[in-house]
């Protein structure tokens, strides 16, 4: 019973597990997102374009534009997600493979199961749990915004009424209309969004940077735990 609760072991084992555990996860998840776009399965909620078909027409070569834009931002952002699937499993994976490689010589540490060694234990393994995660999603943002995936753009072109009586008058846009008002609105999308990107990625750090210290301290006198007792 006490070798099952033999703390060096129990400490690198359970975070390894973690870490493996989200290891398949992030894997699971690229080859998930690799069969929907080979499949054309995927669900997409990135740009969306809609107008009014009864009072707003699009020259041939507009409506041609805008079609070829969704599907190449399709692309782009399946591209995206695998790619920060791919980060975060090389994140996890590698945490996995320096607490496996300490696994080994765990056995060997020496250490009596007394509350205060357990105290570190476990207040060492819930920061490095918080540290982890939210460094994982702090990076997922990163990614997110250097390749634009978080944007969700949309571009409604509605008719122009008639003042007074409010009846939507004809009109007809031509390519370059629509590129104006793509490039219009995306940006104003952009600068609403940007304040929001920042608190989200600054929150996400800050809990990993606080988390962190806290870790090594409570890592470290666990360690010096093993040497007294050794």
């Amino acid at each position: 019973m006490n070798r099952f609760f033999h703390l060096p072991s129990l400490y690198v084992y359970l975070l390894a597990a973690v870490l493996l555990v989200t290891s398949v996860f992030h894997a699971a998840a690229i080859v998930r997102q690799a069969l929907y776009a080979v499949l054309g399965i995927n669900d997409y909620y990135g740009p969306k374009y809609y107008y009014d078909n009864t009072n707003v027409t699009l020259t041939p070569d507009a409506e041609e534009y805008l079609n070829n834009l969704q599907q190449e931002r399709q692309r782009s952002a399946d591209i995206a997600n695998m790619l920060r699937s791919a980060v975060l499993l090389a994140l996890s994976f590698g945490f996995f493979m320096f607490f496996w490689r300490k696994a080994a010589s765990s056995g060997e540490i020496e250490m009596m199961f007394s509350v205060r060694n357990f105290y570190f234990f476990l207040v060492s393994s819930i920061a490095f749990l918080i540290f982890f995660f939210s460094l994982s999603a702090g990076l997922g943002t990163l990614v997110n915004i250097a390749t634009g995936n978080d944007l969700y753009f949309y571009l409604s072109i509605e008719a122009p009424r008639t003042p007074g009586t409010g009846d939507p008058q004809p009109v007809t846009l031509t390519l370059q209309d629509v590129k104006d008002r793509i490039a219009a609105q995306e940006k104003e999308q952009m600068n609403n969004m940007g304040r929001s990107r920042q608190r989200q990625l600054i929150d996400q750090l800050t809990v990993s940077l606080v988390a962190l210290p806290i870790f090594f301290w409570h890592n470290k006198q666990l360690t010096i735990s093993q040497v007294k007792a050794s």
